[in-house]
């Protein structure tokens, strides 16, 4: 059901996010998706290959997303690090990039970010390989993301997803926090 919805819903390159805030300026659901995921395994330092996964769930969709307010602020946040983005944090750690070092002592979060030039190039990376579609959606947007993130069991989705995750990710992303919470230089 849910794949269908964002099958049918607007689409739009993570390269031309600027180009169409005018389409997303309201509340719904996003998927964040493969444009080609060999491209992708290519730049990922890892024998656990994400176009395997994909294909094994037959679909293209890497992550599932909300934006209770508008997909204008949200997706500003997953395709440019404006803010904390799940979405950004998890590609940076999957193409082996890694935060500012101590960014994390005494925070209570593990909302790590990166150096201005890495984000530059985590942004160049997205906008060559991702894709939006998304669907607006009024009521019951955190239900509706997690029955969506249930259905479709999206690779790089950690909450309400633990058991279908992909595994690179977790293992990247525990070192990134490791990382963010050392003085090492």
């Amino acid at each position: 059901m849910y794949k269908e919805r964002f099958d049918k819903g607007k689409r739009i390159l993570a390269a031309e996010f600027e180009a169409n805030l005018l389409r997303m300026n309201y509340s719904g659901l996003y998927a964040l998706r493969a444009i080609n995921s060999k491209e992708i395994d290519d730049s990922i330092q890892s024998d656990d290959k994400l176009s395997a996964l994909l294909e094994n769930r037959g679909h293209d969709i890497l992550y599932v997303g909300k934006a209770t307010t508008t997909l204008i602020s949200r997706l500003g946040q997953e395709l440019r690090a404006l803010a904390p983005g799940t979405f950004f944090r998890s590609a940076g750690a999957i193409i082996g990039k890694m935060p500012v070092p101590g960014c994390l002592i005494g925070a209570r979060n593990t909302n790590y970010f990166f150096p201005g030039d890495i984000k530059e190039e985590i942004i160049d990376w997205i906008n060559h390989n991702i894709y939006v579609s998304f669907f607006k959606l009024e009521e019951d947007i955190e239900t509706e993301e997690k029955n969506a993130i249930g259905e479709i069991k999206p690779a790089l989705n950690i909450q309400h997803n633990r058991h279908f995750v992909y595994s690179y990710l977790m293992k990247r992303r525990q070192e990134c926090i490791n990382y963010a919470r050392s003085l090492a230089l």
